[in-house]
């Protein structure tokens, strides 16, 4: 997980979706965040990033496929692969499910 935000809500977050302390990077800055996703990739993982600011525009394209949420500027929108109509990062798990089945069939 990666945001701009601070260690306590970063890792309040983190511990209430079940991500490991270590896998948690905050008060990142746009080029910290993609330079995050970078060494991941690097090393070989499938990153996806979630945005909805013109700050995240960098990592979305850097990301192995970015999603913007309703509220994405349009610069974020045209640097994401996926694009969800809401607010609800439910969402995000669903589009995660439709494209694994697709990818089956």
């Amino acid at each position: 997980m990666i945001t701009g935000d601070n260690q306590h809500a970063a890792m309040r977050v983190a511990n209430h979706l079940g991500i490991a302390p270590e896998l948690v990077f905050f008060k990142a800055s746009p080029s910290d965040k993609k330079t995050v996703i970078q060494k991941f990739e690097q090393e070989g993982e499938k990153v996806m990033f979630v945005g909805d600011g013109v700050n995240d525009s960098p990592a979305m394209a850097q990301a192995s496929i970015g999603v913007a949420i309703n509220a994405a500027t349009d610069i974020t929108v045209q640097a994401a692969g996926i694009v969800l109509m809401s607010n609800d990062l439910n969402d995000v798990l669903k589009a995660l499910a439709v494209s694994r089945r697709t990818l089956r069939q």
